[in-house]
């Protein structure tokens, strides 16, 4: 059974490395299997950023486009 829960939670530093902690509503239970997506509160790149990096590269533009229209923002 898959189950969608989308929560904010902060991470903390948990000795040489970083964790979450999970709400207990959410009924995880120690050995649970979880898939946990990263997203980050950055500012979102504008186009004029990228202006000539991709003259440099020996990638097919068209390529590159459908590639960023396919993604999920």
């Amino acid at each position: 059974m898959v189950v969608v829960e989308n929560i904010t939670v902060r991470a903390k530093a948990w000795g040489n490395s970083v964790g979450i902690i999970l709400p207990k509503e959410l009924g995880v239970k120690p050995d649970d299997e979880v898939s946990v997506w990263i997203s980050r509160n950055c500012k979102p790149a504008k186009v004029k950023d990228f202006f000539g990096v991709f003259a440099k590269s020996k990638l097919d533009t068209h390529k590159v486009l459908a590639e960023l229209r396919e993604e999920e923002w």
